[in-house]
């Protein structure tokens, strides 16, 4: 889900609602997650940590969100970033 998330971020950057809270360098932590699941799970982590369907539903929302209300991204990255890490 965060490669999502970043995505429909980088996708509403310019957005008036969205651009004071855009901080890729400091929050973007996608690269690193995949980083940390090809560690512990190897090269094919992707095949052997399948995304569940609540998460699959989660990812097409936020796709939802970030093309209709850009806005409400700011909810999900803040309860991504902060909460979850």
């Amino acid at each position: 889900h965060y490669a999502a998330l970043e995505e429909e971020i980088e996708r509403s950057r310019d957005s008036p609602s969205f651009a004071p809270v855009y901080f890729p360098e400091e929050l973007h932590r996608r690269e690193a997650l995949e980083q940390d699941m090809a560690f512990w799970y190897g090269p094919q982590w992707r095949l052997a940590v399948p995304c569940s369907p609540a998460t699959s539903r989660y990812v097409q929302r936020l796709h939802e969100v970030g093309r209709a209300e850009p806005e409400l991204l700011v909810a999900h990255a803040y309860t991504r970033y902060m909460g979850d890490l």
